[in-house]
């Protein structure tokens, strides 16, 4: 029959007993030795040395089942079995396991003591292993006269006292029993792990891990050392083995003398992995009267592990486990003090941007009173967590409309900021962010008296602290107080003499001091305080702040404009020719003009037009806009609407040619959305038509998208899919921008709160529109002088003039503004403001009503 059947090419033997031996490996791992038994006998048949040690493996494990049961008879025929087909050292120990259950045995512990003493290739390893446990178990002497007393004897008793010295926790006598026991013996290995329990209640973990690791598999200090392991290595728990991982945890627990709790815990860890987090924290805290607990021991790490898991969550798996904090609080069924403190705590860290900062404030103000009675919190730690709550109430809330900024940034809770950051200064006069943070909250205000009190403050304090020194050298810029704003970067280079921050403050101030001289025709003064910048330039050409071509141009117009024009000449022509190219010298050199001279036009305008329309290219784009985006981020910025024209044409005609990734990727960041998404746009086809699936530049697609344009559910596909394809190539910065995107899709932005400083009830905080007896008032402009140069333009200019301007519109300017200018251009006057609405009619004379009564049952929380 072997000829007539397929012969498999990796065994040599056909599929289906192939099949069979697996079925029987599987049967002999879950201990079903019947089935292995059964499953392997006819295989015997037909391949012996192959088959037979499974066949006597599944019978040796029947034989110790049926013995471990009481079962001796049974195992006694297994046994005569097993004496037909394996080798005799093999059934060694089990017929003395047999021998030890049976009844008429009174000496089992001799006859497994004669078996110990026999030559080494007498008995498997594992055997030997296995009676020398049980000898020591029996915890008894070999009996008097026995042949293995003399070897054996005192090895077993220097075990026995051993373990006696552990147990009594005399640990100096422990050395001078294990002594007596040789490398070899039998009982080795329980030296061992009596040097590893040493060890272990010695606080040596790393000892204690070492000996404990190093047991033999099978051995009863192995099954022990389990749960010391677990403790001192933190090794896994066989959760696929629920009885195993229990008892395990449970030594673990008697460790940590809480015994009892092992299966709480394991029901904890089962629901917390199914997602049940509120469910686990409830199992411990109605089983354990001590949870939670503050504390360095193992209830506390759990405790503290309940209140830290939340930052890791996603956002409905944080909203769901705060719900039950939640009701706990607002029932006021905190279990303990530390629990309402952890509580607090975790609410007012999980608050998100937008939230209530009366809530904010009320949490983490409790947290601390809660905090100082539990833990006896130091004057340091409240200063550190008043700065952080100052800090939070900080935070800034601007307003925006139409794209463009419709109001200054105001601070989330300015005074309460105040307040919790002079707290913080008042428990810890060193606490230097608390001051930094107050140094800040007061020019949000315009607070500039208080803040120059507290930079003078800071001064005396802090002296030589470079992050104070610097705050007071930009209040000295502010009031254009130059020459002490030097002495202080000065001071604050000698602190940290590469500080790019510090050195850029530097070169920045002494062109502003030197401007100033030129203003005012102190032309050697402006010289001599240009002079020291040398030695802070740099040849990085891309480095507008540093490089030396831009100082040399911008020294070179200061001459033209106020000192020797020659040598001003001098100076550009030197900057012309160590710029990177002529398009980006023209332009640096027309905004540097248009600032410095306050005038809209420039001699550099012309040739900068011409360059710009000879051969673009995306490699002088980038520069162009690095330039551009410099002066447009500075106090001095001048209206742009003829450099934005050219730049957009510039790049519109650049997105047309060659252009490598890199380059396409510097000018999308630096156009982003606003004036320059139409060239972005432009790039990001172009790099797509060479790539379609480029995962970078169908990021950039999918964020110039406006919001409303893609349905949550859409986007986060999308998302998905370009970071598939991100992954497969391996671009880890792309990579990592995705995922954070897919992640911030679990957080939705909140809607938007009212002002908190508005009463809607109140009718005093609505004020009426004012009422102008004549047209328009002089300030209808809102403090923007060139609406009237824009309306003197449109009134004479033609129709390609207006299409031109509508393309080219100032920075932000809505179109309908557009639209309303041109009219109003054309009809010869500023627009009309919208007509007053009608005046409300006063309310209704309202009969006294008598105040609600008091709820008694009212909780009092919010």
């Amino acid at each position: 029959m072997a000829e007539a059947i397929a012969i498999n090419s990796q065994s040599g033997l056909p599929p289906s007993i192939v099949a069979a031996e697996q079925r029987t490996r599987e049967y002999l791992a879950q201990s079903k030795w019947r089935k292995a038994r059964e499953e392997i006998k006819p295989l015997v048949k037909l391949d012996r040395a192959r088959f037979l040690p499974l066949l006597i493996e599944a019978n040796m494990g029947l034989a110790r089942e049926m013995v471990s049961k009481g079962h001796i008879p049974e195992a006694r025929q297994v046994l005569a079995y097993l004496a037909t087909i394996a080798p005799r050292e093999q059934l060694v120990g089990l017929e003395v396991d047999i021998l030890g259950r049976s009844e008429d045995s009174k000496d089992f512990l001799g006859k497994f003591a004669t078996v110990l003493i026999a030559p080494p290739g007498n008995l498997a390893e594992a055997e030997r292993v296995r009676l020398a446990d049980q000898v020591v178990l029996a915890f008894a002497p070999l009996p008097a006269g026995h042949p293995a007393e003399v070897s054996l004897g005192p090895q077993l008793r220097g075990i026995h006292e051993a373990l006696q010295a552990v147990s009594r926790q005399e640990w100096d006598r422990v050395p001078e029993w294990l002594r007596t026991i040789p490398h070899r013996s039998p009982f080795s290995h329980w030296a061992v792990f009596i040097k590893g329990l040493v060890a272990f209640h010695n606080g040596d973990a790393e000892r204690a891990t070492r000996f404990l690791s190093s047991l033999p598999a099978e051995s009863v200090p192995a099954k022990a050392s389990r749960s010391y392991l677990l403790l001192t290595h933190g090794t896994e728990l066989p959760l696929n083995k629920p009885r195993l991982a229990e008892v395990i945890l449970e030594g673990a627990c008697r460790l940590a003398i809480q015994p009892g709790v092992a299966g709480l815990l394991l029901r904890a860890e089962q629901l917390w992995r199914e997602g049940c987090h509120g469910d686990s924290y409830r199992v411990l805290r109605n089983a354990i009267g001590q949870f939670p607990c503050d504390g360095a021991d193992w209830l506390g790490s759990v405790s503290e592990f309940y209140f830290q898991a939340p930052y890791g969550m996603s956002f409905e798996q944080r909203e769901d486990y705060l719900e039950f904090f939640h009701d706990l609080l607002s029932r006021g069924a905190a279990k303990n003090p530390f629990e309402e403190m952890q509580i607090l705590r975790l609410f007012a860290l999980t608050e998100g941007p937008d939230s209530n900062t009366g809530d904010l404030r009320s949490y983490w103000e409790g947290f601390l009173s809660l905090h100082e009675q539990v833990r006896k919190s130091s004057s340091y730690f409240k200063s550190i967590a008043y700065s952080w709550l100052g800090q939070q109430l900080a935070r800034s809330q601007g307003s925006a409309s139409f794209g463009m900024r419709s109001g200054t940034d105001r601070l989330c809770d300015a005074e309460g900021a105040c307040e919790c950051l002079e707290k913080a200064k008042q428990l810890d006069p060193r606490n230097l962010p608390a001051h930094l943070q107050l140094v800040k909250v007061y020019e949000a205000l315009n607070r500039k008296s208080e803040r120059n009190r507290l930079l003078d403050e800071m001064a005396k304090q802090f002296p030589e602290e470079k992050l104070v020194l610097l705050e007071n050298a930009r209040g000295c810029i502010e009031r254009k107080a130059f020459t002490k704003a030097l002495e202080l970067l000065e001071r604050a280079r000698q602190v940290d003499q590469l500080d790019p921050a510090v050195l850029e403050m530097l070169v920045s101030t002494r062109r502003q001091l030197a401007r100033q001289h030129f203003q005012q025709h102190r032309l050697d003064k402006a010289r001599q305080t240009l002079e020291p910048l040398e030695g802070l330039l740099t040849d990085q050409a891309e480095d507008l702040q540093r490089s030396r071509w831009t100082a040399w141009l911008r020294q070179g117009l200061l001459e033209r404009l106020h000192g020797d024009a020659a040598q001003g000449q001098a100076l550009l022509d030197r900057a012309r020719a160590a710029s990177p190219h002529a398009a980006g010298f023209l332009l640096f050199a027309h905004l540097t003009h248009r600032v410095y001279a306050r005038q809209a036009d420039s001699p550099f305008l012309a040739e900068l037009r011409a360059e710009l329309a000879r051969e673009p290219s995306a490699t002088r784009g980038v520069l162009l806009l690095r330039i551009f985006r410099y002066w447009d981020s500075t106090p001095d910025k001048q209206p742009w609407g003829v450099e934005l024209g050219l730049l957009r044409k510039y790049l519109k005609a650049a997105a047309k040619g060659p252009c490598s990734r890199v380059e396409a990727k510097g000018i999308v960041e630096l156009c982003g959305p606003g004036e320059f998404e139409e060239a972005a746009n432009a790039f990001i086809r172009a790099r797509l038509r060479h790539d379609p699936k480029d995962p970078l530049f169908r990021l950039f697609k999918h964020m110039l998208k406006p919001a409303w344009l893609v349905e949550p559910d859409e986007g986060r596909r999308q998302l998905e899919a370009i970071l598939e394809e991100a992954q497969r190539r391996g671009e880890q910065e792309v990579i990592q921008k995705l995922q954070g995107l897919i992640r911030s899709l679990d957080y939705p932005p909140p809607l938007p709160r009212p002002r908190e400083d508005i009463d809607f009830d109140d009718a005093d905080d609505w004020e009426a529109p004012p009422e102008f007896d004549d047209g328009l008032p002089a300030n209808l402009m809102g403090g923007i002088p060139e609406f009237a140069e824009i309306l003197k333009m449109l009134a004479n200019a033609s129709e390609s003039d207006i299409r031109e301007f509508k393309k080219t519109r100032p920075k932000d300017m809505p179109e309908f503004v557009v639209d309303m200018l041109i009219e109003s251009a054309k009809k010869g006057g500023p627009p009309k403001p919208f007509p007053p609405p009608p005046k409300p009619r006063p309310p209704a004379p309202q009969p006294p009503r008598r105040p609600p009564e008091e709820n008694p049952n009212q909780g009092k929380l919010f």
